[in-house]
């Protein structure tokens, strides 16, 4: 059987049902005859046939998808996959991926591949996780147990992490990226290929029942394609582990509220490394007795974060500078409308806004060409960008100068929503940003505070509004068995925030005769009679926390439990005194 050339290029990536016969018949003839030459008896093709046919007989295949956005080979697997479906060759033929290794379910996603089968939820959702296990074997820190039945990949701490880099062509960086990759993941987990540290969880150690809601309500505007079965596989989990109703009954219907007890929240913006999740359950004890939970929700612009053993993910990925999504004015509002939570429940708001152009460590760069800032400026104002006669202040690039005034636009907005809406709903806040003391000679004149109590705009706020400043830091709200970088960081809040910690004044208590308590994670030099620490933030690198697990950003830029245990306390105090409604 001769299979004619092509009268015309294809430009789609779905062929048509003339073509889908033509080249089906083409294939089955072709299969046959090389089963006839491996075995006399009439018998369906095998993988042996299978082999010969894709290793010498797909010549008439390429010249009739020449310059098309088909191959050869694609078709040709597809067709087998067809053909596989309807029982028409050996039901043991296998397909081998990238990893040596065959893959499983194979038929529909080589029909997808060859342009078969139309771009539908099930086939997209087979083929991704089709390439998930065909990345395992190479992914570092995933391991093979070949004792279970089939064989079940083990993912260490940061495998996912690592995971979601290698398949980035496929997940992209954004929100929709890492829960499609998240969905199929825990997919997979119900399906016994995978385990380990795999799942999104806050509540028990398995899937968080509110990260699925929002999911659905993902799947139900077709932002993710998910298919129907998934959503009833991970729907039934989910009402076996926390024992609810159903979160996603039907992608037709908008997604039924839960019945489940009255949630109090706190809110992190730019919660980075998650530091506030287990001190809100430390300071929310007092709500269990009252019939609720308290819970943290986390946004940040960053999709994932790593620290020690644990990877961690914000409940909702976006850019604060989003008018569309975050409207200036109306960012806790909207926030609260996204995720469907009650604005009169919210306790307390968290704010860690950029610190990378407010950094000390920015001072040294005036001259270099790098720097964000003019330090010698009473208001830390963006360094002009390069020119041929540069101002004494320095001069820097375009891009660092655009980001210095994103990060000026972010803290103005921030703050006017977070004033204008904490007076309206009654809720306090606080916004954290290092200090940055400097010790540089040619800075001695300057006032000792970061650069974000100096800007002009946070400047207007303590003179005019009710912002208040607290300084902590950082080492003293650290116990000594725990590794500590020595870290000033500014607290503006609504609430007037005396710090405590170690010391009783916020602040490190050094070698004690301030207030008499000294610090624990130091030295006193006897020969300058100055106070050391033992891990400071400009330290050389291979000095610094790095063993152990530990990751150097997140030490840094991770706030102490104790630290936010405090603030958090007296921020449920004072919210219970001003709702007796609720008590």
């Amino acid at each position: 059987m001769r299979l004619r050339a092509a009268t015309s290029s294809l430009d789609t990536l779905v062929l048509p049902s003339s073509e889908r016969q033509a080249v089906g018949d083409w294939l089955s003839f072709k299969l046959q005859s090389c089963q006839a030459k491996i075995s006399k008896a009439k018998s369906l093709p095998s993988q042996t046939a299978v082999d010969s046919l894709l290793r010498s007989g797909l010549s008439p295949l390429k010249r009739r998808y020449f310059k098309t956005k088909l191959s050869a080979h694609a078709v040709a697997w597809g067709g087998l996959g067809w053909q596989h479906l309807l029982g028409k060759i050996d039901p043991t033929i296998e397909r081998m991926r990238q990893g040596g290794t065959p893959q499983q379910g194979w038929s529909l996603s080589a029909m997808l591949e060859g342009g078969w089968v139309a771009d539908s939820c099930t086939a997209t959702e087979l083929q991704r996780m089709e390439r998930i296990l065909s990345c395992l074997p190479r992914c570092p820190g995933a391991t093979y147990d070949s004792s279970s039945k089939g064989g079940t990949y083990i993912l260490g701490p940061h495998s996912l992490t690592l995971l979601h880099q290698m398949l980035r062509r496929h997940y992209t960086a954004s929100s929709e990226g890492v829960d499609l990759l998240a969905v199929d993941v825990a997919v997979l987990v119900l399906k016994g290929q995978l385990t380990g540290d795999c799942l999104r969880y806050q509540c028990g150690g398995h899937l968080d029942i509110h990260w699925w809601g929002r999911v659905t309500r993902a799947i139900i505007k077709d932002d993710l394609a998910v298919s129907r079965s998934t959503i009833k596989l991970l729907d039934s989990a989910v009402k076996v582990w926390y024992s609810v109703e159903s979160c996603a009954a039907s992608v037709v219907s908008a997604r039924p509220a839960i019945t489940c007890k009255k949630v109090y929240w706190v809110l992190d913006i730019c919660c980075g490394f998650r530091s506030l999740d287990k001190p809100v359950d430390a300071a929310g004890a007092c709500f269990i007795d009252r019939g609720g939970s308290l819970r943290c929700i986390g946004i940040d612009i960053v999709p994932c974060q790593v620290r020690h053993t644990e990877t961690m993910f914000p409940d909702w990925c976006v850019d604060l500078l989003d008018d569309q999504l975050l409207p200036r004015g109306k960012i806790v509002s909207s926030i609260c409308q996204y995720f469907g939570l009650n604005l009169h429940l919210l306790l307390h708001v968290h704010a860690s806004p950029p610190c990378d152009t407010n950094s000390r460590a920015d001072a040294s760069n005036l001259n270099r060409g790098c720097g964000y800032r003019d330090w010698h400026s009473p208001h830390c104002l963006p360094l002009p960008a390069s020119c041929t006669n540069p101002p004494p202040s320095g001069y820097t690039t375009e891009s660092h100068r655009r980001l210095a005034v994103q990060h000026d636009a972010l803290e103005r907005k921030l703050l006017h929503s977070l004033i204008k809406e904490s007076t309206a709903y009654r809720f306090s806040y606080t916004v954290e940003n290092p200090v940055g003391e400097f010790s540089l000679l040619f800075l001695l004149s300057l006032t000792h505070s970061g650069a974000m109590a100096r800007k002009e705009h946070v400047q207007l706020l303590l003179a005019t509004s009710n912002l208040h400043r607290s300084t902590v830091d950082h080492c003293n709200f650290t116990p000594s068995c725990e590794l500590s970088y020595a870290k000033a960081t500014d607290y503006f809040n609504n609430f007037s925030w005396h710090p405590k910690g170690h010391s009783g004044d916020g602040r490190c208590g050094r070698a004690g005769y301030r207030t008499g308590n000294r610090c624990q994670h130091g030295w006193l030099n006897t020969e300058s009679g100055r106070w050391k620490h033992h891990n400071t933030i400009a330290q050389a690198s291979q000095s610094e926390i790095s063993g152990g697990g530990y990751h150097r950003k997140s030490s840094k830029n991770h706030l102490p439990h104790a630290e936010c245990v405090e603030f958090l306390t007296i921020a449920v105090r004072l919210w219970l005194n001003l709702h007796p409604e609720y008590q």
